[in-house]
């Protein structure tokens, strides 16, 4: 079993392990209720983007919203831009201290 505080985290992860979740012998995924009161089965559940999460990847077990494999998709996204970001700061000039310039 593994534990995760962000969905986000635990679909980059199964991404990682290249596990799909829902498939033949895929693992389980579950995730806690916006009232931290019940586990979901998260490849039956409905997520809402844009909220406060610790890893900020924003998703958490809605009523309505979107599937599983749509969170997927769109934190990979975040993950990718995220990524490209910090690749871009290293490469603008830095004054002595390593403080970027621009």
């Amino acid at each position: 079993m593994h534990a995760f505080d962000d969905l986000g985290c635990a679909l980059l992860w199964l991404d990682e392990q290249q596990l799909l979740p829902g498939s033949e012998g895929g693992p389980e995924v579950w995730a806690m209720d916006s009232t931290a009161s019940d586990w979901i089965d998260a490849r039956e559940a409905q997520f809402e983007a844009g909220l406060t999460t610790p890893m900020a990847y924003g998703f958490g077990v809605a009523t309505h919203g979107i599937s599983l494999a749509e969170a997927r998709v769109q934190v990979r996204e975040t993950e990718q831009n995220r990524r490209s970001g910090i690749a871009n700061r290293m490469l603008e000039p830095a004054d002595e201290k390593g403080q970027n310039l621009e």
